[in-house]
């Protein structure tokens, strides 16, 4: 995948996004008497460039949960937690374990952009705590640090509490693992384009 290419791709869907929420009038409405929502989502982690994810791992789906709620009809404030699990495939480039967790928790903010009665495109972006815990038998040690994202989302409505959703998240985690200086580009940052899709429940 050309990744260039790919996010010029994602811009315009954004910047497309604004022009028509913009000459729209008949949106989904009947979102905004509602105190928000939450989601749930299944995603596909992949690293991109060089670094230890990419190079000694094989990343599994991961899970996102996120609850969103409105301090204005288009704005949203909230928060989000995601895991996914990865097996050890060359230990030279990640350290003497077997599989790693890695766990994310922060907070949201976001603006939804009506495109028809029951599409929407919901960007939102955040920061908050990362945490990569390696497992080896019975032994553990955890590298933590923070990661900031951005986050647009298509949802369409089903029902009036229930939407699907589909978007790409791009993440970018920063760790505080101690290691030489020529190899600090490889350990302490690691980028994610990630695919997901899932359930969106009004609230």
């Amino acid at each position: 995948m050309n990744i260039r290419l790919f996010l010029i791709g994602i811009g315009f869907m954004i910047c497309s996004a604004v022009m028509c929420a913009q000459d729209t009038t008949s949106a989904a409405s009947y979102s905004y008497k509602r105190k928000g929502f939450i989601n749930t989502q299944l995603y596909i982690p992949n690293a991109i460039g060089s670094n230890f994810v990419s190079d000694g791992m094989k990343v599994k789906p991961g899970f996102k949960l996120s609850a969103l709620g409105r301090i204005y009809p288009k704005v949203l404030i909230g928060v989000r937690y995601s895991i996914f699990e990865a097996e050890i495939t060359q230990s030279e480039f990640t350290g003497s374990y077997e599989r790693s967790r890695v766990f994310l928790i922060g907070g949201d903010i976001g603006y939804q952009f009506d495109l028809l009665s029951n599409l929407d495109l919901i960007i939102t972006a955040g920061g908050g705590y990362v945490s990569y815990l390696g497992i080896k038998d019975d032994l553990d040690f955890r590298d933590s640090g923070g990661a900031i994202w951005l986050n647009p989302e298509l949802s369409y409505s089903i029902f009036k509490w229930l939407a699907i959703t589909a978007g790409v998240e791009i993440r970018a985690d920063y760790l505080n693992i101690k290691t030489a200086p020529q190899l600090e580009g490889n350990f302490n940052q690691v980028t994610y384009l990630n695919l997901g899709s899932g359930l969106r429940f009004m609230l």
